[in-house]
């Protein structure tokens, strides 16, 4: 849901209108939930995806959407809880840097778990 607002809510679509939206897009079944400890993960079918897609890239939308994908994404890893590594802190820091990529690792993978298993 964090994500989902993130990316679509803009100056024209408050937070609220998108809840909105993605309740309703759920009640009609075309997304569908997936309850796992508390957290409510989303899962879009895939033709809606196709379509949804088609419908974005016909828009002059699609780059101000693909931005904000693109910045959620970038800042994911932290509201993850996982610590960035830059060129800065590098000095004897190889297996912190490690643990980090671990760290991430195991995060997408749980993420891309919880996401499959509402498929």
């Amino acid at each position: 849901m964090d994500g989902a607002t993130a990316v679509a809510s803009d100056e024209r679509f408050s937070t609220v209108d998108v809840i909105k939206g993605l309740v309703n897009l759920v009640t009609k079944s075309l997304i569908t939930t997936n309850n796992i400890d508390d957290v409510a993960y989303l899962c879009l079918h895939e033709t809606t995806r196709i379509y949804a897609l088609e419908k974005l890239s016909d828009s002059r939308e699609n780059e101000s959407i693909r931005r904000r994908h693109a910045e959620y994404c970038d800042q994911w890893p932290a509201s993850a809880g996982v610590r960035r590594w830059s060129a800065s802190n590098a000095a004897g820091e190889t297996s912190s840097w490690r643990n980090s990529i671990a760290q991430f690792a195991n995060a997408a993978r749980f993420e891309q778990s919880s996401l499959m298993a509402s498929v």
